[in-house]
């Protein structure tokens, strides 16, 4: 994994424990840029900002709310990173947060990260950020996604890994019969009439997408076919829907999976194009068709256990395995160091409801 994409996991991790790590002294060089954007974060910021009473109540003596060992955290504390932020976030998740760090940072010193007894601020914030960059990146990986882990997520999404051949496209068409009802729509003559009237329209709007062609992908065959919809003159509008199946070859139509007595000639002439390119103009049971098929996939039937069904997991489950042993991490410390926390007094700097 690469520090960039490293930083940007840590981020999403804890963004708000490191927002405190990173909120600098007044002439200290905050290192966010070394790690990740914090854009959406105050950083620094005046400690006697002025608050609307509608955000919080201000106490002339310096409450402790809570207490972390020998560290102390007041309501000014509280109140100033409430100031930072705007009051977005609730006083009680500012002060949990708080109480977390100070955990940590009791954790970063006992390990010796930056082990000075009397530790500076900024040396206490980058202990920190030192100790979690161990124990949650170099420390931690996808060998600490659980078996359990890997089933849950196949089972999630187990169509990805146990399926037939699977067909994804987008389809231009014209609508002659809108009836659920196939007999309703072989017996309309109207019906009938709209496919006779549609033919030579649908001709003209293949040509016109042959010449326009190649299409690198399905946005570019959507535009296209957009473009001709404003040019067509059809009593019919031209749509465009996603045409997405899975298909067996040698069964019968009726038991494919999206593969339905509807859309029968559709499918047939669909599994028989190339990726990146689209069909002739079809006839089905409800309209005239020209789909473009940007994707396939090939049969499937991964377990659970198998490497290559694991390998997609990890990529994307590893970001929320992280985050939940990093909580792991933080409530088996919170134990261990046993914070205690004032509520009652949190309770005074609320803000008054009307």
């Amino acid at each position: 994994m690469s520090r960039l994409s490293i930083n940007r996991t840590l981020t999403h991790l804890y963004v708000f424990t490191l927002a405190i790590i990173w909120v600098g002294s007044s002439g200290c060089e905050s290192p966010v840029e070394e790690f990740s954007d914090h854009s959406e974060f105050k950083l620094g910021g005046d400690h006697g900002e002025a608050l609307s009473p509608l955000q919080a109540k201000v106490s002339d003596a310096e409450d402790v709310l809570a207490t972390v060992g020998k560290v102390t955290i007041t309501n000014e504390d509280v109140l100033h990173h409430y100031r930072q932020h705007e009051g977005a976030l609730p006083l009680e998740d500012i002060l949990e947060k708080l109480i977390e760090f100070e955990v940590l940072a009791l954790e970063a010193q006992k390990r010796g990260y930056r082990g000075d007894k009397e530790v500076s601020e900024v040396g206490k914030k980058g202990a920190v950020r030192e100790f979690l960059h161990t124990e949650m990146v170099e420390n931690h990986g996808e060998k600490d996604i659980r078996d359990d882990d890997f089933e849950f997520w196949y089972r999630r999404a187990y169509q990805r890994f146990v399926h037939e051949d699977g067909y994804f496209g987008t389809d231009a068409q014209f609508v002659c019969c809108f009836e659920s009802d196939l007999e309703k729509c072989k017996s309309d003559p109207d019906v009938e009439t709209c496919f006779q009237a549609q033919e030579p329209v649908m001709e003209w709007v293949h040509q016109a997408l042959v010449e326009g062609a190649p299409y690198p992908n399905k946005e570019a065959f959507q535009d296209a076919v957009t473009t001709l919809a404003g040019e067509v003159q059809s009593a019919k509008p031209l749509a465009q829907i996603n045409v997405n199946f899975w298909y067996k070859e040698g069964i019968p139509y009726e038991e494919q999976t999206g593969y339905t007595k509807l859309n029968g000639n559709l499918v047939e002439a669909v599994v028989k194009t190339p990726v990146g390119e689209f069909t002739g103009p079809i006839r089905s049971n409800h309209g005239w068709h020209v789909t473009y098929l940007y994707e396939f996939l090939p049969k499937k039937d991964l377990k659970s256990t198998d490497p290559e069904a694991r390998k997609e997991i990890a990529a994307h489950v590893y970001p929320l395995v992280q985050k939940r042993d990093f909580a792991f991490l933080v409530k088996k410390l919170e134990t261990e160091k046993k914070p205690f926390r004032d509520d009652a007094l949190l309770l005074k700097l609320l803000p008054e409801t009307p």
